[in-house]
């Protein structure tokens, strides 16, 4: 259904994919993996149209039709915030725009005026309308959306909600149902489950093994795509593409024979390219015409030597995050805050209190208020009721969940720098603990891919010294060597951190003391 020969897309400089082929049949199940930045959203992008490539060959979507995306971040989408959930969910099929037809169409039949020709016309329209409607699945679609809402966990959402009024996590999940509502053949993923509390993210793993169509996704979660995926495309940071039949487990088992073969072949190659150059050192002068074969030899190893290097591997990211000086015992109190929007209250009458060196987490449905809490503590946010108070001494390090604190126009370098007041070498050094080559420093924010931002937020952070961390999904769009490193740091910092997250694997190991149910305003000590 869609194939590709020679792929070559560069983008600042860099060769993002380099010569990539590959197939992917009816039905297929493909997992696109590798380390951030190596090209997997573009490679998606390339797939649907939305990026061509320098150089090769794509075949196989042909038009919008045969298709639904869901993107990484659905800050990309042109959402019509204006409209309802219901009409969103309903655009999935078009269905949308037939309702409003059919409705155009009822208000016109009912003009008094009409002639009896002009009532058999319109008449003939809203009976093709109504079936049109049903061929589009329009007789199911509210029973479907029902099951969809309370799977996503959105069940309590009023159908006639703006988009606007919703919280970036449950836009995310209505983006993702829309796609999932759409009944295309192809459906194409990037990073879907990023949002996903534990109960969503098993129903959307059930909904997808029964999908009979081809899907291609992106993905950090092993879970994830041990369970839907049945072929594994890994791209290395180069830009290379290996395919392996099988899951994520099952190609990286795969993948490390490959290596191992690479390795003992490698070592032959070495004793023979060094007695080659020995004969060749030895008898250059004498037996020319042995001398002359041997040079020829070498040079067909040493180009097939080339061909079996193992460029796929990278070093881990390098963190931990040093703390400048302690607080005062009192990190944080918050009394009776409350914060509406409109009609909805999120939170009333909130209190709580954070002590020095406490990890605490913020846990509840999208659209209840986690985000907005920590726009209040860190300032980004002054309309509320209530009080705030820091402590003597503290300093705050914030993650915002959709990098919203990074300067789009500032290239890394310099981003680093505009937070942190370092010196150029500091910030290379940081800078290179995070895998920025150099490269990657004089590269604009906004080109950079959602892992790469996280990781540069993340090398903001290192650099600030700050003793009270407070982090919104931290781990979102790592991939799953950098989020294991993160997941260390964050287990052996010595300062307070206040962390709302999904990411079960994250709130399980780094020590949370207590846990803030947003939902029930209660606290859980662990």
């Amino acid at each position: 259904m869609i194939s590709a020969s020679d792929i070559v897309y560069e983008e600042g400089g860099r060769t993002i994919l380099n010569k990539v082929s590959f197939s992917i049949a009816d039905c297929d199940k493909v997992a696109i993996v590798g380390p951030n930045g190596a090209g997997k959203t573009t490679l998606l992008k390339i797939m649907i149209g939305e990026l061509t490539p320098d150089s090769g060959k794509i075949l196989g979507i042909k038009n919008s039709q045969s298709f639904s995306y869901m993107p990484q971040h659905v800050s990309t989408l042109d959402l019509n915030l204006d409209t309802s959930v219901y009409n969103f969910l309903l655009s999935s099929r078009g269905l949308d725009k037939i309702n409003a037809s059919l409705e155009r169409l009822l208000k016109s039949m009912q003009n008094p005026n009409n002639s009896e020709n002009k009532i058999m016309e319109l008449s003939t329209k809203y009976i093709n309308l109504l079936d049109n409607f049903s061929k589009a699945g329009g007789d199911s679609i509210d029973g479907e959306i029902e099951t969809l809402m309370n799977g996503l966990g959105l069940g309590d959402v009023d159908l006639d909600r703006q988009l606007s009024t919703l919280s970036g996590g449950q836009k995310t999940k209505l983006a993702f149902g829309r796609v999932l509502l759409s009944n295309k053949d192809i459906m194409i993923l990037d990073e879907p489950t990023n949002h996903l509390d534990e109960s969503a993210f098993e129903w959307v793993i059930s909904y997808l093994k029964r999908f009979r169509g081809t899907l291609v996704v992106v993905s950090h979660d092993r879970n994830f795509l041990d369970t839907v995926t049945d072929r594994t495309f890994d791209l290395s940071y180069d830009g290379r593409l290996t395919v392996y039949r099988g899951s994520l487990s099952v190609s990286e088992a795969k993948k490390a024979d490959l290596q191992k073969h690479r390795l003992k072949l490698s070592a032959k190659q070495e004793r023979e390219e060094k007695v080659l150059k020995e004969f060749i050192e030895r008898w250059r002068g004498k037996k020319v015409t042995q001398v002359h074969d041997r040079e020829k030899k070498l040079k067909r190893l040493q180009n097939e030597k080339a061909k079996v290097v193992d460029t796929s591997k990278r070093k881990d990211i390098v963190v931990s995050f040093p703390i400048k000086r302690q607080p005062h015992k009192n990190v944080l109190s918050i009394k009776g805050l409350s914060k509406s929007f409109g009609d909805t209250t999120l939170f009333e009458n909130l209190s709580f209190d954070v002590y020095r060196g406490e990890k605490m987490a913020i846990v509840g449905a999208n659209g209840i208020g986690k985000s907005t809490l920590l726009k209040i503590i860190t300032g980004n946010l002054s309309d509320y009721e209530g009080t705030v108070t820091l402590g003597d001494g503290v300093d705050i390090g914030y993650y915002a969940q959709e990098h919203e604190t990074l300067q789009q126009t500032s290239s890394v370098s310099d981003e680093m720098r505009r937070v942190n007041s370092v010196s150029i070498k500091m910030a290379r050094s940081i800078l290179a603990h995070f895998l920025f080559t150099d490269a990657l420093l004089n590269t604009y924010v906004r080109v950079l891919s959602f892992g790469e931002k996280s990781r540069l937020r993340l090398a903001t952070l290192v650099a600030g010294g700050h003793n009270f961390l407070v982090l919104d999904e931290p781990t979102n769009h790592l991939d799953i060597q950098s989020k294991t490193q993160v997941i260390k740091a964050l287990k052996m910092y010595e300062g307070t951190i206040l962390l709302v997250s999904h990411d079960q694997e994250l709130i399980s190991e780094i020590g949370i003391d207590k846990i803030l149910v947003l939902s029930e305003q209660k606290i859980i000590n662990s």
